[in-house]
């Protein structure tokens, strides 16, 4: 009976962190999201990179989060 209550809150717990770290997440830009989609939905960033490379990688700052760009798609985006 101890074992099953251990696993039954392990499983519990691991439900809990995994929609913990989603919420987290759902207050970014999603990967492949358009360059102008980011910006209707997050407004107007506070520093816009200069693109550089080939492909075009840049990155734009928000208050909280930094978002990369392949050239005109999001690919990926970090808390500060």
């Amino acid at each position: 009976m101890k074992k099953l209550k251990q696993v039954l809150l392990g499983m519990l717990l691991t439900i809990f962190i995994a929609g913990y770290v989603s919420a987290q997440q759902s207050d970014f830009p999603k990967r492949w999201m358009t360059a102008n989609e980011v910006e209707q939905q997050y407004g107007t960033p506070m520093n816009k990179s200069e693109p550089i490379g080939n492909p075009v990688i840049s990155f734009w700052e928000y208050g909280n989060f930094i978002v990369f760009f392949e050239n005109d798609s999001v690919l990926h985006s970090i808390r500060k």
